[in-house]
């Protein structure tokens, strides 16, 4: 089963929609940006969503988009919104998540300019074991083979302490949604065990599905209508997954 993850939910009515379709995961930003909601009105929706879709009958998360924002910080809004993971998609230290106490998705941001699997983090963060702080988009690191990108994700998930982690599309002083993708063909095989965002949409869930195998798929600005969560295009874009699966099986 391919996990859903519907990101940067702002009302009650897309929150329901996705819940009522049959998304996993709920994502709520508190990273800077147009998304950006306050932990009170989080943990407003969360609660809402618990009591109409309890997990003794429904099993999903609430997931917290934080970015480059104190750990003290994070530790509050995860207790006042009763958050189950934490997504950490800045510049965070490597001993930051660790420093949680709650499950985190660190996000890997990749190079949507690239055509294979190359890195980039807006300025984020460093690549261990001697090599090259990334700064830029495309050209500081050469593609790699996609074993080796794989064995690099599994390192840098076990060094960095997180759950899982979450490829998405980078651009320089971005922390997501960026609405493009990356060279998905460059890391086939690689993602089997990641969240893949990043341009996702109904219209090419299925391909990304077909080509990643990814364990999970998270979009936001693919499932929008003039910059609003559209409970019709939540409901597309769940289908497309099962339906998907569903063809393969």
């Amino acid at each position: 089963m391919t996990v859903v993850k519907i990101c940067g939910l702002m009302d009650l009515d897309s929150a329901l929609a996705a819940l009522e379709v049959g998304a996993d995961l709920l994502g709520f930003v508190f990273a800077a940006g147009r998304r950006q909601l306050r932990p009170e009105d989080a943990a407003s929706l969360v609660r809402e969503c618990r009591g109409r879709f309890p997990v003794i009958q429904r099993l999903w998360q609430a997931v917290g988009v934080f970015a480059n924002q104190p750990l003290e910080f994070v530790w509050q809004a995860a207790g006042e919104v009763g958050l189950d993971l934490v997504q950490l998609s800045g510049a965070e230290a490597a001993g930051y998540g660790r420093s949680l106490g709650v499950p985190f998705i660190r996000t890997f941001h990749m190079d949507c300019e690239g055509t294979g699997p190359a890195f980039c983090d807006g300025g984020s963060n460093s690549w261990e074991r001697g090599r090259s702080t990334r700064t830029s988009l495309a050209g500081i690191l050469p593609t790699l083979p996609v074993e080796d990108f794989a064995a690099e994700l599994r390192l840098y998930q076990a060094e960095s302490g997180a759950s899982r982690l979450l490829l998405d599309s980078g651009s320089p002083g971005r922390w997501g949604g960026t609405g493009e993708t990356f060279a998905w063909d460059g890391v086939a095989g690689a993602a089997g065990e990641c969240l893949v965002a990043g341009g996702l949409s109904p219209y090419n869930v299925s391909r990304a599905i077909a080509t990643l195998h990814p364990w999970g798929v998270d979009v936001s600005s693919g499932v929008e209508s003039a910059g609003r969560k559209d409970p019709e295009l939540i409901r597309q874009f769940v289908m497309e997954v099962k339906r998907n699966e569903h063809h393969i099986s």
